[in-house]
């Protein structure tokens, strides 16, 4: 059995405001096929509004990000750092259609991978 208060007849007046509005745009780069090339190293700008989950998380995650991607390709073997802020969630992959096969890295705000061989990589950020 619940038990519920009693509601009072004469209790405070209640307001409730709704605003409604178009919904934000999915970022460009919402999926692997559209990632931002990062290639040539340096700070690029980006924003999560409107990103959708559209892939299975990682082993290290048992939850999907909403997540913007990125990725990046090394001509040879090459050390690899990556920072974004220190409440997203970065995934580095091989195969960004393959997340929990190919992840290389799965980390909170930072990752650093030494001796990376040559080859294109896939950058995840995102808010689980």
């Amino acid at each position: 059995d619940a038990i519920f208060p009693e509601a009072e007849p004469d209790g405070p007046d209640v307001t409730v405001r709704v605003t409604l509005s178009a919904p934000s745009p999915v970022p460009a780069n919402d999926r692997c096929e559209d990632a931002v090339d990062v290639s040539a190293g340096g700070t690029f700008a980006g924003t999560l509004v409107g990103a959708r989950a559209d892939y299975e998380p990682p082993m290290c995650s048992t939850r999907t990000l909403a997540d913007v991607a990125y990725r990046f390709t090394l001509a040879g073997t090459s050390d690899v750092e990556l920072r974004v802020d220190p409440a997203l969630n970065l995934v580095v992959a091989a195969d960004c259609g393959a997340l929990r096969a190919t992840h290389l890295a799965c980390r909170r705000g930072w990752a650093s991978l030494g001796s990376l061989p040559a080859g294109t990589y896939h950058v995840l950020v995102g808010v689980a």
